[in-house]
């Protein structure tokens, strides 16, 4: 029997681990309807930026079109003209926010970037500088034009060699290793044509854990651990920040998951070819008729040469993002029969402090400085642009 100092130890115990435990727990939020919306639709978003006054560049990587929105007017603008001189893009690819309102937008097609100046027009062109590091992958610049990117550690290209990620300085030259990445060894993807207008993306990896990573606007870079899931951040002056393990209850992979993700990897399309003279890049429709269906049907679910793990890892590539206020923000994985999707938020100290649930047929698109972007698919397929104010 325990005495009644014992018992109170005890409560008192059970109180403090209840009070620690629900710390731990982030709180849940599920969006509404969105602050404002605009009226004109986009094929695909592929990339956003906001401005300063509250105009938004937007990229539509199908359409090729870079415009500049405008909530107040309910306008989109053309950005640039189809070409490879002075204005011109052949691709209309991620975009890059430097400071004063001024925005790379990368054009793989003519390995270069088109500089998008504060006044929302066209400008001159940069050549993309990865110094000594041309086949690396980069995550992002900070608002400075510093280059992070990711590469493997030996020049020899050894699949075996561990993933750097890497600060690189185009002014100084200057580069330093800030982590390891994990990377799934072995791994191979790519896409090809189906006819009809679609193609199929492929990994022979599909669901194997890798770590993935997004860089601030003031350089500090988010790694997201698929090992104990957590994040850990990295600071210019050198110092990391690890945060706590972050429990997550994992998805067995049943046939039925690996079918909604074959079907997933089937997408309307075209193949942008980077050369040094020209891309070819050609407007693709998808496939109307039950005969053009039946072109691709067999080869959609065809997984030969695919190695599956038996549960989903917590994420999966290009999971994380950084809002205006510094925090990162981590898309979930969530088994196929789930509507929505939720992210993970994360704040400077590296802790999960919040958990957002999108709305139905929505995903995240971009942030502006206190502001939210969604982008919602139709039943055309076509795509809306939401504003929200970011969640706190």
């Amino acid at each position: 029997m325990l005495t009644r100092s014992a018992s109170i130890l005890l409560l008192s115990a059970s109180l403090l681990f209840g009070t620690t435990v629900a710390s731990q727990i982030p709180r849940a939020l599920t969006l509404g309807k969105p602050a404002a919306e605009l009226t004109g639709t986009f094929t695909v978003i592929s990339a956003l930026r906001e401005l300063t006054d509250g105009r938004v560049i937007v990229t539509d990587s199908r359409d090729q079109l870079v415009q500049l929105a405008d909530f107040k007017t309910q306008t989109l603008t053309k950005i640039g003209r189809d070409g490879s001189g002075p204005g011109e893009f052949k691709s209309a690819g991620r975009l890059r926010a430097l400071i004063n309102d001024t925005t790379l937008m990368e054009d793989f097609a003519n390995a270069r970037f088109l500089v998008i100046n504060p006044d929302g027009k066209a400008g001159a062109t940069r050549i993309q500088n990865q110094g000594p590091f041309p086949n690396g992958a980069s995550i992002g610049l900070d608002e400075g034009g510093v280059n992070y990117l990711t590469a493997r550690s030996s020049a020899a290209k050894d699949p075996d060699d561990p993933r750097r990620l890497i600060r690189f300085d185009p002014r100084t030259k200057h580069a330093d290793t800030i982590t390891i990445m994990l990377r799934p060894s072995g791994v191979v993807s790519g896409a090809s044509s189906l006819g009809g207008g679609l193609l199929k993306y492929s990994t022979n990896l599909p669901y194997a854990p890798e770590d993935v990573a997004a860089v601030a606007r003031d350089g500090r870079v988010a790694v997201a651990r698929a090992e104990n899931y957590h994040v850990e951040w990295f600071t210019r002056d050198g110092q990391k920040i690890v945060g706590p393990v972050v429990k997550y209850a994992s998805i067995e992979i049943t046939s039925a998951e690996r079918r909604a993700f074959l079907e997933n990897q089937v997408r309307p399309g075209s193949i942008t070819v980077q050369s040094n003279s020209a891309a070819a890049s050609a407007r693709v429709i998808p496939p109307t008729t039950a005969a053009d269906r039946a072109l691709f049907s067999a080869e959609m679910y065809d997984d030969r040469g695919m190695t599956w793990p038996a549960r989903k890892p917590p994420f999966v590539a290009n999971a994380v993002s950084i809002d205006g206020g510094g925090r990162a923000w981590v898309l979930r994985t969530t088994a196929f029969t789930v509507p929505t999707l939720t992210y993970d938020v994360f704040d400077a100290a590296a802790k999960v402090v919040l958990s957002v649930t999108l709305p139905p047929k929505t995903k995240v698109v971009g942030f502006g400085s206190k502001t939210l972007y969604l982008a919602f698919t139709d039943e055309d397929d076509l795509m809306h642009l939401h504003r929200y104010a970011t969640p706190q």
